[in-house]
């Protein structure tokens, strides 16, 4: 016979609304709507109950069964609920210095393609492309700075990695010069 889900007290995580924003749970999925647009993430419900408190404007995780297992994974949600209101209020920004030895970096966007084109990268001919995710991204380029602006923390990681990982050109030791860009 199984047991009656009842929620654990012990393990309740509580993340707090700001203003302006709007929290809903529908099922398995949790909607976050604010000024700056709307996320929703799944999240499975037969690990834990979500609730939201409009009167104390605060969303409340309680786990069904208090384990270690358990205990991370109310932390991951809470962690994502609390970076989705955050990101609909005042979105993300990441800021990438772009670093050059000896070969002077031009960095551009080409809006239009939605890609950045790193020209001149180990002094290369053909310049090399990375792709912008995320169709809310916005990049702009300064002189030794990459900014980006998004509202989805997990978009914005995600273009990073696609021109700031290490070079990788035939005939050439990966520790001679470094040239590229830092987070």
């Amino acid at each position: 016979m199984p047991y009656p889900k009842v929620a654990a007290v012990v393990l309740t995580k509580e993340v707090p609304i700001a203003e302006g924003v709007e929290v809903s749970v529908e099922g398995d999925l949790i909607k976050v709507k604010g000024p700056l647009g709307e996320l929703e993430k799944r999240f499975d419900p037969q690990m834990l109950e979500i609730t939201v408190d409009e009167n104390e404007r605060k969303v409340i995780l309680k786990p069904y069964n208090p384990r270690k297992f358990h205990k991370a994974y109310i932390g991951t949600i809470a962690s994502h609920v609390k970076n989705m209101i955050e990101g609909v209020t005042g979105g993300f920004r990441k800021e990438m210095i772009i670093v050059f030895a000896h070969f002077p970096i031009k960095v551009e966007v080409d809006e239009e393609r939605r890609i950045v084109v790193i020209s001149n990268f180990l002094g290369e001919r053909k310049p090399r492309f990375a792709k912008i995710v995320g169709e809310h991204t916005k990049v702009r380029v300064r002189e030794t700075a990459s900014i980006s602006r998004e509202y989805r923390r997990r978009m914005l990681g995600r273009r990073q990695p696609t021109y700031a990982r290490p070079p990788r050109s035939r005939g050439k030791t990966p520790g001679s010069s470094w040239t590229g860009s830092t987070c």
